[in-house]
Protein backbone atom coordinates (compact mmCIF):
# COMPACT_ATOMS: atom_id res chain seq x y z
CA UNK A 1 0.00 0.00 0.00
CA UNK A 2 1.52 3.38 -0.99
CA UNK A 3 1.68 6.43 1.25
CA UNK A 4 -1.23 8.19 -0.47
CA UNK A 5 -3.58 5.26 0.04
CA UNK A 6 -2.47 4.93 3.66
CA UNK A 7 -3.30 8.60 4.21
CA UNK A 8 -6.73 8.20 2.58
CA UNK A 9 -7.52 5.35 4.98
CA UNK A 10 -6.29 7.48 7.89
CA UNK A 11 -8.47 10.41 6.78
CA UNK A 12 -11.60 8.32 6.25
CA UNK A 13 -11.14 6.50 9.56
CA UNK A 14 -11.02 9.83 11.42
CA UNK A 15 -13.95 11.53 9.68
CA UNK A 16 -16.46 9.82 11.97
CA UNK A 17 -15.40 12.20 14.76
CA UNK A 18 -16.78 15.23 12.86
CA UNK A 19 -20.06 16.51 11.48
CA UNK A 20 -19.38 16.59 7.75
CA UNK A 21 -20.55 15.38 4.36
CA UNK A 22 -19.03 14.80 0.94
CA UNK A 23 -20.50 17.01 -1.78
CA UNK A 24 -19.63 14.55 -4.56
CA UNK A 25 -19.98 10.75 -4.72
CA UNK A 26 -16.74 9.19 -3.52
CA UNK A 27 -15.39 5.94 -2.11
CA UNK A 28 -12.06 4.73 -0.81
CA UNK A 29 -11.47 2.59 -3.88
CA UNK A 30 -12.37 5.39 -6.31
CA UNK A 31 -10.16 7.91 -4.54
CA UNK A 32 -7.25 5.47 -4.42
CA UNK A 33 -7.60 4.70 -8.14
CA UNK A 34 -7.60 8.38 -9.18
CA UNK A 35 -4.47 10.17 -8.00
CA UNK A 36 -5.81 13.52 -9.25
CA UNK A 37 -9.15 13.32 -7.43
CA UNK A 38 -9.70 16.29 -5.11
CA UNK A 39 -12.07 16.12 -2.16
CA UNK A 40 -14.91 18.54 -1.45
CA UNK A 41 -16.15 18.29 2.13
CA UNK A 42 -18.84 20.38 3.81
CA UNK A 43 -17.81 21.05 7.40
CA UNK A 44 -18.01 23.94 9.85
CA UNK A 45 -15.01 26.26 9.70
CA UNK A 46 -14.46 25.85 13.44
CA UNK A 47 -13.78 22.12 12.97
CA UNK A 48 -11.16 22.40 10.24
CA UNK A 49 -8.23 23.32 12.50
CA UNK A 50 -9.09 20.45 14.85
CA UNK A 51 -9.19 18.01 11.95
CA UNK A 52 -5.89 19.23 10.49
CA UNK A 53 -4.18 18.80 13.86
CA UNK A 54 -5.18 15.15 13.72
CA UNK A 55 -4.09 14.73 10.10
CA UNK A 56 -0.67 16.19 10.95
CA UNK A 57 -0.13 13.15 13.15
CA UNK A 58 -0.06 10.83 10.13
CA UNK A 59 3.53 9.65 9.93
CA UNK A 60 3.98 10.45 6.22
CA UNK A 61 2.69 14.05 6.31
CA UNK A 62 5.42 16.60 5.66
CA UNK A 63 3.46 19.83 5.32
CA UNK A 64 -0.12 21.15 5.35
CA UNK A 65 -0.94 24.45 3.64
CA UNK A 66 -4.27 26.06 4.54
CA UNK A 67 -5.91 29.05 2.85
CA UNK A 68 -9.02 29.82 4.89
CA UNK A 69 -11.81 32.17 3.84
CA UNK A 70 -15.45 32.75 4.81
CA UNK A 71 -16.90 30.35 2.23
CA UNK A 72 -14.23 27.64 2.15
CA UNK A 73 -10.79 26.54 3.27
CA UNK A 74 -8.49 25.25 0.53
CA UNK A 75 -6.03 22.69 1.86
CA UNK A 76 -2.96 21.10 0.28
CA UNK A 77 -1.50 18.18 2.20
CA UNK A 78 2.02 17.25 1.07
CA UNK A 79 3.41 13.84 1.94
CA UNK A 80 7.10 13.07 2.43
CA UNK A 81 7.31 11.46 -1.02
CA UNK A 82 6.07 14.69 -2.64
CA UNK A 83 2.48 13.54 -3.22
CA UNK A 84 -0.09 16.33 -2.84
CA UNK A 85 -3.67 15.72 -1.69
CA UNK A 86 -6.18 18.52 -2.27
CA UNK A 87 -9.12 19.01 0.07
CA UNK A 88 -11.63 21.84 -0.27
CA UNK A 89 -13.42 22.31 3.05
CA UNK A 90 -16.68 24.12 2.22
CA UNK A 91 -18.36 26.19 4.96
CA UNK A 92 -20.99 28.33 3.24
CA UNK A 93 -22.93 28.27 -0.03
CA UNK A 94 -22.90 31.90 -1.13
CA UNK A 95 -23.03 33.45 -4.60
CA UNK A 96 -21.95 37.08 -4.25
CA UNK A 97 -24.24 38.10 -1.35
CA UNK A 98 -26.90 35.45 -2.03
CA UNK A 99 -27.07 32.32 0.13
CA UNK A 100 -28.17 29.45 -2.11
CA UNK A 101 -28.13 26.49 0.30
CA UNK A 102 -28.39 26.16 4.07
CA UNK A 103 -25.32 24.25 5.23
CA UNK A 104 -26.84 23.47 8.65
CA UNK A 105 -29.91 21.79 7.16
CA UNK A 106 -27.72 19.85 4.73
CA UNK A 107 -25.60 18.54 7.60
CA UNK A 108 -28.68 17.66 9.67
CA UNK A 109 -30.22 15.67 6.80
CA UNK A 110 -27.07 13.95 5.53
CA UNK A 111 -27.10 10.23 4.83
CA UNK A 112 -24.46 7.53 5.38
CA UNK A 113 -23.44 4.94 2.80
CA UNK A 114 -22.21 1.37 3.27
CA UNK A 115 -18.62 2.64 3.76
CA UNK A 116 -19.79 4.72 6.71
CA UNK A 117 -19.17 7.96 4.79
CA UNK A 118 -21.63 10.87 4.97
CA UNK A 119 -23.17 12.48 1.89
CA UNK A 120 -25.79 15.08 1.10
CA UNK A 121 -29.25 13.55 0.66
CA UNK A 122 -30.47 13.14 -2.90
CA UNK A 123 -32.48 16.39 -3.02
CA UNK A 124 -29.70 18.53 -1.57
CA UNK A 125 -27.11 16.87 -3.81
CA UNK A 126 -29.28 17.58 -6.86
CA UNK A 127 -29.82 21.21 -5.83
CA UNK A 128 -26.12 21.74 -5.18
CA UNK A 129 -25.09 20.26 -8.52
CA UNK A 130 -27.40 22.56 -10.50
CA UNK A 131 -27.12 25.75 -8.44
CA UNK A 132 -23.35 25.60 -8.14
CA UNK A 133 -23.02 25.23 -11.93
CA UNK A 134 -25.67 27.67 -13.15
CA UNK A 135 -24.72 30.44 -10.72
CA UNK A 136 -21.23 30.18 -12.23
CA UNK A 137 -22.89 30.48 -15.67
CA UNK A 138 -22.24 26.97 -16.91
CA UNK A 139 -24.21 23.75 -17.29
CA UNK A 140 -23.53 20.73 -15.13
CA UNK A 141 -20.35 18.79 -15.93
CA UNK A 142 -20.22 15.63 -18.03
CA UNK A 143 -19.38 13.63 -14.90
CA UNK A 144 -22.34 15.09 -13.00
CA UNK A 145 -24.60 14.23 -15.92
CA UNK A 146 -23.32 10.64 -16.00
CA UNK A 147 -23.82 10.30 -12.22
CA UNK A 148 -27.42 11.59 -12.43
CA UNK A 149 -28.17 9.52 -15.50
CA UNK A 150 -27.42 6.33 -13.54
CA UNK A 151 -30.58 6.96 -11.50
CA UNK A 152 -33.89 5.39 -12.46
CA UNK A 153 -35.72 7.64 -14.94
CA UNK A 154 -38.65 8.07 -12.54
CA UNK A 155 -36.29 9.42 -9.88
CA UNK A 156 -34.79 11.75 -12.48
CA UNK A 157 -38.26 13.07 -13.33
CA UNK A 158 -39.14 13.56 -9.66
CA UNK A 159 -35.94 15.48 -8.98
CA UNK A 160 -36.40 17.75 -11.99
CA UNK A 161 -40.03 18.41 -10.99
CA UNK A 162 -38.91 19.15 -7.42
CA UNK A 163 -36.28 21.61 -8.62
CA UNK A 164 -38.59 23.32 -11.12
CA UNK A 165 -41.27 23.81 -8.46
CA UNK A 166 -38.82 25.20 -5.92
CA UNK A 167 -36.85 27.51 -8.20
CA UNK A 168 -39.45 28.28 -10.90
CA UNK A 169 -37.21 26.87 -13.63
CA UNK A 170 -38.33 24.99 -16.74
CA UNK A 171 -35.99 22.01 -17.18
CA UNK A 172 -37.54 19.10 -19.08
CA UNK A 173 -34.80 16.49 -18.78
CA UNK A 174 -31.27 15.90 -17.54
CA UNK A 175 -29.81 16.93 -20.88
CA UNK A 176 -31.26 20.41 -20.34
CA UNK A 177 -29.04 20.75 -17.28
CA UNK A 178 -25.88 20.49 -19.38
CA UNK A 179 -26.60 23.73 -21.27
CA UNK A 180 -26.39 27.05 -19.46
CA UNK A 181 -29.24 29.49 -20.05
CA UNK A 182 -29.34 32.90 -18.42
CA UNK A 183 -33.14 32.73 -18.08
CA UNK A 184 -32.80 29.65 -15.86
CA UNK A 185 -30.16 31.38 -13.72
CA UNK A 186 -32.44 34.43 -13.36
CA UNK A 187 -35.31 32.22 -12.21
CA UNK A 188 -33.06 30.63 -9.59
CA UNK A 189 -31.83 33.99 -8.29
CA UNK A 190 -35.39 35.35 -8.09
CA UNK A 191 -36.46 32.35 -6.02
CA UNK A 192 -33.35 32.52 -3.82
CA UNK A 193 -34.05 36.19 -3.17
CA UNK A 194 -37.24 35.15 -1.38
CA UNK A 195 -35.37 33.07 1.21
CA UNK A 196 -35.60 34.66 4.70
CA UNK A 197 -31.81 34.93 5.05
CA UNK A 198 -31.52 36.72 1.70
CA UNK A 199 -34.45 39.04 2.42
CA UNK A 200 -32.75 40.01 5.70
CA UNK A 201 -29.39 40.59 3.98
CA UNK A 202 -31.03 42.75 1.33
CA UNK A 203 -32.83 44.77 4.01
CA UNK A 204 -29.58 45.38 5.89
CA UNK A 205 -27.76 46.36 2.68
CA UNK A 206 -30.50 48.82 1.72
CA UNK A 207 -30.44 50.43 5.17
CA UNK A 208 -26.66 50.69 5.10
CA UNK A 209 -26.75 52.22 1.61
CA UNK A 210 -29.33 54.78 2.76
CA UNK A 211 -27.29 55.58 5.87
CA UNK A 212 -24.11 56.15 3.85
CA UNK A 213 -26.05 58.32 1.41
CA UNK A 214 -27.40 60.44 4.24
CA UNK A 215 -23.93 60.86 5.73
CA UNK A 216 -22.51 61.97 2.39
CA UNK A 217 -25.38 64.40 1.92
CA UNK A 218 -24.86 65.84 5.41
CA UNK A 219 -21.19 66.50 4.68
CA UNK A 220 -22.05 68.17 1.37
CA UNK A 221 -24.65 70.42 3.06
Amino acid sequence: MNERNEFIDFLFDNLSHYTYLFLSPISRSKLKADANQALEILIKKSEVERMLQVLKNFHEVQHIKLSSKFRASATIITLKNGTEILIDFVHKFVYKSVVYLDENIMLQKRITNSDGLAYANIEHSFEHTILDSFLKEKGISDQDYLNLNEMHFLIQEDLIEFFNNKYKTSFNSLIDLTEFRSSQKSAMLNSLGGMPVNRFTKKVNVRWHNFVGQMKQARII
